[in-house]
């Protein structure tokens, strides 16, 4: 998906365009709606933060579990995972400032000074 204005996202997603390529990432066609829901909500909340008039860009990860093996990764083990059709999603825009805001639902807004490399002992 190309950047676009929050609104221009909006009616997209709630034009059904993106109807089967939110299928085939959250594999059941049920879904959808609640897609819709989740992506219109990121986008709300961009705007109350952000403004309208930025473009913006949505994102999601896919998320996975652990069969076996928990943490053997982390000792050069192995491990047998297996993809979910559950994610995260996020909703990006460029700046020129040099700083990146990260704001999670549920928590306080993350400011991190790209320009500045130095160790903070306060973060």
């Amino acid at each position: 998906m190309k950047m676009a204005t929050p609104e221009t996202l909006k009616k997209e997603i709630l034009s059904a365009s993106l109807d089967e390529r939110l299928k085939k990432a959250y594999v059941t066609e049920g879904n959808v709606k609640e897609q819709y829901d989740r992506y219109i909500n990121l986008i709300n909340e961009f705007e109350a933060l952000f403004g309208k008039d930025r473009d913006v860009r949505l994102f999601s990860a896919p998320g996975r579990t652990e069969v076996g093996g928990n943490h053997t990764d982390h000792n050069h083990g192995r491990v047998l995972a297996a993809g979910i059709n559950l994610d995260a999603i996020a909703a990006a825009s460029k700046n020129d400032e040099n700083i990146v805001r990260v704001k999670s639902e549920g928590y306080s807004m993350d400011v991190v000074d790209a320009a500045d490399l130095s160790v903070n002992h306060n973060e």
